[in-house]
């Protein structure tokens, strides 16, 4: 690898490698190279966006007539260096489940799996991720968290005007032209900017090496001018860094904070189910007791729906940084199994204890918080799952190689609206969730919408074959009919009409 990030430094450097980065993001992200395997990954592209900061003052040999040349050789040299993090032992059929490729898997996985969601997804979530921290981070930061939606959708408004006009410059702006539109976006851009002409704490040794970029992925490239190499990395940073701002003050965040999470993760996921189930199908905050003074344990969210109970179990427990960054060695696969068994090992056996319950027909008294009771002798038949307040990367591989957890599905809230944007019926549903427990170790996906563009891609036929693993341009093709779709929820236009 040593000599592919020493190559690639000689390449990315001086000022106008801009324009390169510019390209990346135009043709990978904003046309819509749909083709996963030939999209560079958005950690890819603060990577390298991160070294050309680092080698700004290089001098470089990028001339009109060898741009082409050289994007074709970075994409190369990004592929030779996601190469030596691929599974060095092959998928063999006849040993599905092989420890040794399961686990150089989920490291790729946690690498490269991306953010989990679409750049438009994930804007509305922000403010309802910190409804209840709106006000202390208003106090403390000067920022308004409801602003952060509409923040970046005139920013790509602006990138279109850009674009009609024939600029060349698509994704730089300048900072008057912004606050023209809002005064308070000034705090927005001093919170998620990096100065160029300050120094970056970063080797780029390794892609795996932490990206101050992750949090600051605006560009000030002087007092006047900023630069956005990726959207979708501003949106992903004001998904995640006002957590890491909360947690900083130890007195809000125990007193306030981790309780706001987990009652956020709840009420985005009651609402998001509500669009498909009516009221009396779906509670929130249930408890059971056989006493009024002994409470057994609790769900999260109960639907009902005939014969039928899905028992959701809310995590907001997050993948720690050392997990996350993918540096495989032991002390992260010991970080990675302590992150599933806090997230989602928990959630199960708490599901599976409601499982025994309802299934049970125990003299149990079932009611919400609220004290209202709730019929459940018609149930038969449970179904389990967790939904996680923040994207799990390699969840589905992590569970399907654990034997304690058996028909078992977990996925973020992100992927809950993916699949309920294509779903829309309680009977549809509850298909879409037999489908996927039917193939439960046999159909092996990367992600969640990689399964559900399986499943409405072939009309939700069975699979009889081998164990095999879905290809991951099914959730491309999810990705962008969500984009086309919420593009026109947003702007009244197509992707094709409008710079996404």
């Amino acid at each position: 690898m040593e000599e592919y990030i020493k190559s690639l430094n000689q390449i990315v450097r001086g000022e106008n490698f801009r324009e390169i980065i510019s390209f990346f993001y135009s043709n990978d992200y904003v046309s819509g190279n749909t083709d996963t395997y030939e999209t560079i990954s958005e950690r890819e592209l603060l990577f390298i966006t991160a070294i050309w900061i680092k080698n700004i003052n290089e001098p470089n040999i990028i001339t009109e007539s060898n741009c082409l040349k050289i994007i074709s050789e970075i994409r190369q040299l990004l592929y030779k260096i996601h190469y030596t993090y691929y599974p060095k032992v092959p998928f063999n059929p006849s040993d599905p489940f092989s420890k040794e490729f399961w686990e150089s898997t989920i490291h790729d996985e946690i690498l490269y799996g991306g953010s989990g969601y679409n750049f438009l997804q994930v804007l509305p979530f922000i403010s309802q991720k910190y409804e209840n921290d709106r006000e202390w981070i208003l106090k403390k930061k000067k920022i308004d968290i409801d602003l952060f939606m509409p923040f970046c959708l005139d920013i790509n408004n602006l990138f279109s005007e850009n674009d009609k006009s024939g600029s060349v410059d698509l994704f730089t702006l300048d900072i008057d032209r912004i606050l023209q539109i809002n005064g308070e976006y000034g705090n927005i851009i001093d919170a998620f900017s990096f100065d160029i002409n300050s120094t970056i704490d970063f080797k780029g040794d390794f892609i795996h090496e932490y990206n101050p970029l992750a949090s600051t992925p605006i560009i000030k490239l002087d007092d006047k001018t900023v630069f956005f190499p990726s959207l979708q990395s501003v949106a992903h940073a004001m998904y995640e860094s006002p957590f890491y701002w909360i947690i900083k003050n130890d007195k809000y965040y125990n007193k306030h904070g981790k309780h706001n999470r987990g009652k956020a993760c709840e009420k985005m996921t009651y609402n998001l189910l509500s669009n498909i189930f009516d009221a009396e199908h779906i509670y929130m905050n249930v408890e059971w007791s056989k006493t009024k003074r002994e409470i057994e344990s609790d769900i999260d969210i109960l639907v009902l729906y005939d014969d039928i109970a899905l028992i959701i179990q809310n995590k907001s427990k997050r993948m720690t940084q050392k997990a996350i960054s993918g540096d495989y060695d032991k002390a992260t696969e010991d970080k990675v199994a302590e992150d599933y068994n806090l997230g989602m090992l928990i959630a199960y056996n708490q599901a599976t204890l409601a499982e025994n319950a309802l299934l049970s027909k125990n003299d149990y008294t079932w009611k919400t918080k609220e004290n209202k009771t709730i019929n459940i002798n018609t149930i038969k038949v449970c179904l389990k799952m967790c939904v996680n307040l923040d994207y799990f990367p390699a969840i589905n591989t992590i569970l399907i190689n654990r034997d304690e957890v058996d028909y078992y599905i977990a996925l973020s809230i992100f992927d809950l609206d993916a699949i309920l944007t294509f779903i829309k019926t309680p009977k549809d549903l509850f298909e879409y969730i037999g489908h996927k427990l039917l193939h439960y170790r046999k159909l092996i996906s990367v992600s969640e919408i990689d399964y559900l563009g399986l499943f409405l891609d072939q009309d939700r036929k069975y699979y009889y074959g081998p164990v095999c693993c879905i290809d991951r341009n099914y959730g491309a093709s999810i990705d962008d009919d969500m984009t086309r779709k919420l593009g026109v929820k947003y702007f009244g236009e197509t992707k094709e009409d409008h710079k996404i």
